[in-house]
């Protein structure tokens, strides 16, 4: 813990010393959280208190330097840590660090951040550079989402903006890896012992690299962009490997391209939306159905802001499998412990986003997904409460339903409750 507390307290000083041109300003927050499992035994996920202490920082009109560092103190650790030095529960942690250059026709960012592409939401065909961290979602986008170290550029050519980026470091989605279950219906002695091995990611060489492209204009009042990523799977693929009598699985993140759009306009009260792309993956004739195979994801939805408390989101989604091989999906599912359903062709879901601010000082926010086929949702939702400047009280529930083979079902053990206590300054 000693070493980034120094890397921080390093940072502070540089930043002090700089020259006194231009201005320094200093903000962040505190908040206590404790988030609770409402499944028995009501096991408690996080609890504790987390500083975020964040230093911004302007050169006249050329440039700026932008810092965010969260001293998180999760008493949970304790259980992982064991009993090593008092405040071993203590994690600290750049949430963004970053540097903007200013020039004529271009600006560059380059450091710690968040790139987020697309016009729909929460489901995002073309976001593909911010993995997700499925193990904190909660009512504030930067517990959900992490950043990664990039170069980040804006060209702007008249009416039109080139963005491209460049992430050395790959990154993956942080979700529970699989620990094996047994396939329902067959005695245990029938069936083989599962071993999760760790994780393969790809190396940390200059080949491995990820790269973004993205090209951004307005023409009769429709903002839209084309897109373009080339880098690897955020989810990783299991590959299953027999060794005597146990099947290893072993998590691995496939390369990915991926060719995308999106588009937008408002009427009044109202607005349209879609996002769209094309995931190139690493199975490109389908006859590996242990990777996902190419498939083309769509959202087209309607935003109406009912009236100056209300807005709603309706949008529909759906995943269209390329190079399908229903005999060859079947067969793999009779011989997959771990999810033995047969995925369809196509796959159709509805989202759903309410935000509705009851009382002055008060908003909420209602977010939900489900899938038609195996009829299991997701649901997020939080109500937050200002009594007074820079005061937020935060109460939210995150929940899964549905048939126990199904996407959502399988979390049903996820299902949790969350209040938070944030004061900014």
């Amino acid at each position: 813990m000693k070493k980034p507390f120094a890397v921080v307290i390093c940072f502070l000083a540089i930043v002090s010393s700089l020259p006194a041109r231009g201005q320094t300003s200093f903000g962040g927050y505190l908040k206590f959280y404790h988030h609770n499992s409402t499944v028995s035994p009501q096991t408690i996920s996080k609890t504790g208190v987390r500083l975020q202490f964040n230093i911004s920082k302007t050169f006249g009109d050329r440039g700026d330097l932008f810092s965010s560092f969260d001293f998180d103190a999760n008493d949970l650790r304790f259980f992982s840590n064991g009993f090593n030095a008092r405040g071993g529960e203590l994690e600290i942690y750049p949430v963004e660090a970053y540097v903007s250059l200013y020039f004529p026709m271009v600006d560059v960012r380059l450091g710690k951040q968040f790139i987020f592409w697309g016009k729909t939401d929460w489901i995002n065909p073309t976001d593909n550079i911010n993995p997700w961290d499925y193990k904190n979602i909660s009512s504030e986008i930067e517990d959900y989402r992490l950043p990664v170290t990039a170069i980040k550029t804006n060209w702007y050519l008249g009416p039109v903006t080139l963005e491209a980026d460049w992430i050395p470091v790959f990154l993956p989605d942080r979700v529970p890896l699989p620990t094996g279950v047994l396939q329902p219906g067959i005695p245990e002695e029938h069936v083989p012992a599962i071993v999760a091995a760790p994780p393969v990611l790809p190396a940390p060489t200059l080949g491995h690299s990820q790269g973004a492209f993205r090209l951004l204009h307005s023409v009769w009042g429709i903002d839209y962009s084309l897109s373009f990523y080339s880098g690897f799977d955020h989810g990783f693929s299991l590959i299953s490997e027999r060794e005597g009598n146990k099947i290893v699985l072993t998590p691995e993140y496939k390369p990915l391209k991926v060719f995308g759009g999106d588009f937008q306009r408002t009427f009044g009260r109202w607005g349209i939306k879609g996002e769209g792309a094309y995931f190139r993956t690493a199975d490109l004739d389908g006859s590996n159905p242990e990777i996902a195979n190419p498939h083309f994801k769509y959202v087209l939805g309607n935003d109406w802001t009912v009236n100056d408390r209300l807005s709603l989101t309706f949008q529909w989604v759906q995943d269209i499998q390329e190079k399908y091989n229903q005999s060859l999906e079947e067969k793999a599912a009779r011989q997959n412990p771990m999810h033995p359903e047969v995925p369809d062709r196509i796959t159709s879901s509805v989202s759903g986003v309410m935000k509705w601010n009851p009382f002055d000082y008060m908003t909420s926010q209602i977010i939900s997904v489900i899938n038609l086929k195996d009829k299991d949702s997701f649901v997020l939702g939080f109500l937050s409460y200002e009594p007074a400047d820079a005061i937020r009280f935060t109460l939210g529930g995150l929940f899964f339903t549905g048939p126990a083979d199904s996407p959502f079902g399988r979390m049903d053990k996820e299902d949790k409750l969350f209040v938070e206590v944030k004061l900014s300054y």
